[in-house]
Parts: C-alpha cells; sequence; structure tokens
C-alpha cells in the first residue's frame, strides 16, 4: 500500500476534481432557470476544462520523472484520501439519486460543497507538493476554486431574496 500521495497522485486526483466538476456543471446548465445562473454554469464548465487541461500537462510532463516524497506526513496523506475517496462532486451518487429533480439551487449548493471541498484539497497539495510548477499550478487554482465558491454563493444569495423563493439551507 501506498502510504503517501506523491505529486503525480495528487494531480492525478486534481484531474478526476475537474473531470467530475466538467459533468456536475455541464448537466447543472440544464436545470438553471434564468441565463444568468445557465451563463454561470457554462463559465465554470470552461473553468474546469482548463482546469482539467493544466494538470494533465503537468502530470504528462512528470510521468518519467520518478518523483518520489521522502518525508511524508502519514496523517495529511489519509486526510486527502479520506477527502477525496467521498467524492467531492460524487457525480454518480447524485445521478443515481435523480439529477432531473434538482432544482437550479440544489446544484448550486452542491455546487458550493464541493468548491469548499475542492479548496481543502489544493490547500493540502500545495503544503506537501514537491514539485515547483505542481506548487504553481495548485496555487493558481486554488485562487479560481475560491473564485467559483464566491460567485456561486452570490448567486445562491441572489435567487433566495427573489420573491416567493425558499432557501434551502
Amino acid at each position: 500500500m501506498i502510504k503517501y500521495l506523491a505529486d503525480s497522485e495528487a494531480l492525478k486526483v486534481a484531474m478526476n476534481l475537474e473531470k467530475d466538476g466538467i459533468e456536475f456543471y455541464t448537466k447543472a446548465i440544464s436545470l438553471a432557470r434564468d441565463i444568468k445562473s445557465k451563463d454561470m454554469f457554462l463559465k465554470l464548465v470552461e473553468d474546469e476544462k482548463q482546469h482539467y487541461r493544466r494538470f494533465k500537462e503537468l502530470h504528462d510532463s512528470l510521468k518519467d520523472s520518478h518523483l518520489i516524497t521522502s518525508q511524508v506526513d502519514e496523517e495529511v496523506s489519509d486526510y486527502l484520501r479520506a477527502l477525496v475517496s467521498t467524492g467531492i462532486f460524487d457525480i454518480n451518487l447524485i445521478t443515481k439519486n435523480s439529477f432531473k429533480g434538482l432544482s437550479s439551487k440544489d446544484a448550486i449548493l452542491v455546487g458550493i460543497q464541493a468548491e469548499k471541498e475542492s479548496i481543502l484539497f489544493y490547500t493540502e497539495a500545495i503544503k506537501n507538493s514537491e514539485n515547483p510548477k505542481g506548487k504553481k499550478a495548485f496555487v493558481d487554482i486554488l485562487k479560481e476554486e475560491k473564485k467559483h465558491l464566491i460567485s456561486l454563493s452570490l448567486r445562491l444569495r441572489y435567487l433566495s431574496r427573489r420573491p416567493g423563493s425558499k432557501m434551502y439551507i
């Protein structure tokens, strides 16, 4: 059993997070009832695609480098694995439990939680990355994930203040 999360593994996880985000936000577009929410989800899809490409290029460049972590905090590694194994966007669970039954607000709430968990993952990845390019990629994407969280939160606030609207939190 691998007892640490090497940079190449962290990049694979990051690629999977972004791929799940692309799939989730693509499905969320169909739930949006107003143009601003649709536009927000479209932008999130494009951002996640860009993040995925960046992590994939970096991961591909590390394939032959045999980067191995020398000193690893197993507690941090266990934390990262637990965070990731729960499925941040949990697309399969959402799909099985009828994605069609979700409202635009529900999708925003799922997105908010997913972005928070992504922020936690990228924060830990930054602390543990030994590769300067990997660390920079994680720092840059972390900033964008925080912007996503703000965008989703503002949209939820707007939708929740509309007449006849109910808050689902």
